[in-house]
């Protein structure tokens, strides 16, 4: 899609023409409510379970199982398996998650976690949204079909 710059002083702002954009089919990972390669956000109130949500999807997609339609219905052959980045902040993997996870029966070989990065000194840092390289990096490197960060703040 060709785009034009104009430079406003302290940066250049992109624009395209619509005409040149290409219309793509919306693929699903859970239809209609995850589709692969788009961003999604679970809000609610704090106890809800969005994060017990969050971890039943990366459960079903590390044993390759279908996720339920709008009544709750499955269809379907079982899929691939899946993997899973998640990116957890709040709740201890120890005690939390992966005791969790594996009352899912999770195949927690196909569910990774985002720690942190190694600095120039062998120093781990936290992640954060600050060094979104990290987040690329794991994408590249893991090809993970679901990621999960929990919370997003």
């Amino acid at each position: 899609m060709p785009m034009t710059g104009t430079e406003t002083g302290t940066h250049i702002s992109l624009t395209s023409c619509l005409a040149d954009v290409q219309e793509q089919e919306l693929s699903w990972l859970w239809y209609p409510y995850l589709a692969h390669g788009q961003l999604a956000l679970l809000d609610g109130d704090p106890g809800t379970g969005k994060s017990t949500l969050a971890w039943q999807i990366a459960a079903c997609l590390s044993r390759g199982l279908c996720l339920p339609d709008q009544q709750g219905n499955i269809y379907g052959p079982s899929t691939t398996p899946s993997r899973t980045l998640l990116i957890s902040a709040e709740d201890a993997l120890t005690f939390t998650v992966v005791p969790r996870l594996r009352k899912m029966e999770a195949d927690l070989s196909y569910i990774h976690t985002l720690h942190g990065w190694a600095g120039h000194e062998g120093q781990v840092h936290r992640f954060s949204l600050k060094n979104i390289d990290t987040l690329v990096d794991a994408l590249e490197q893991l090809h993970p079909a679901f990621v999960v960060i929990d919370p997003i703040q």
